[in-house]
């Protein structure tokens, strides 16, 4: 059987012993086989519903993160059975970012991807409420990291819960602590104010114990944290960081 050996940080030492206890019958290495099919799944097309800026109404089409904009599908009707190709050529062509040729196949069965740039697109939710499997945590971070920037300026906080219902219906436990992952270890590695802090809890009005832990600030009392917290916010009304998402 091919061997793999897996170096580990010594804090992450008490979470692989705690996993090799709760794996019981099954190896860890049947854990992490899975985890990695779940994390590679997250990278394949999901549906998302598209709003453009400069238009009203939304279109249908199965779309994938890439660096500072999305792929969206153009799907040969009666294949897929996804993508309204007419709906999307219309949206194009409204917001002003029709590809040169691309109207020529309104009529024809056609199928391809189109580049968009983060900017050309207003809002987008996904299909939902989607499974484990099929959650693209960074594609959902890219979204968030456009919400939480409009928010910076006015320090307007927004909760798990409400978070996870503009993704597409994400559980707030679950799934949102994921996408927020993504914002702040960019931002903690690029020394940026973490825009993950304007997500809190309902229940104690203060972001969740993940974004202490990234930004260094688990073993302080309560107090400091929370002064560090407001202070990152203030510095996030003066700096809400770059308008497209910089992963």
């Amino acid at each position: 059987m091919p061997k793999k050996t897996i170096y580990i940080r010594e804090a992450d030492v008490p979470l692989w012993e705690q996993a090799e206890l709760r794996a019981a019958g099954d190896s860890v290495s049947g854990v992490l086989t899975e985890a990695l099919r779940r994390y590679l799944d997250g990278q394949q097309a999901v549906v998302g519903h598209i709003v453009l800026a400069g238009c009203s109404q939304p279109f249908r089409s199965r779309v994938q993160a890439l660096s500072n904009g999305w792929m969206v599908a153009l799907d040969n009707p009666g294949v897929q059975n996804v993508s309204d190709n007419g709906a999307i050529v219309e949206a194009l062509a409204t917001a002003g970012v029709l590809p040169d040729g691309l109207r020529a196949h309104l009529h024809a069965p056609y199928s391809g991807w189109i580049w968009l740039a983060s900017a050309h697109i207003q809002a987008m939710l996904f299909s939902g409420p989607p499974t484990a499997e099929e959650v693209d945590y960074l594609a959902q971070a890219r979204v968030a990291w456009s919400l939480l920037r409009q928010r910076a300026p006015r320090q307007q906080p927004i909760t798990y819960g409400d978070l996870g219902q503009l993704l597409g219906g994400l559980h707030p436990l679950h799934e949102v602590p994921k996408v927020l992952d993504v914002i702040a270890q960019w931002c903690v590695a690029h020394q940026h104010p973490d825009l993950t802090g304007l997500v809190i809890s309902k229940s104690t009005g203060l972001p969740g114990h993940d974004y202490w832990r990234l930004n260094g600030w688990e073993d302080l009392v309560i107090a400091e944290r929370v002064e560090r917290w407001r202070q990152s916010l203030s510095q996030l009304a003066e700096h809400s960081g770059p308008e497209n998402p910089p992963f």
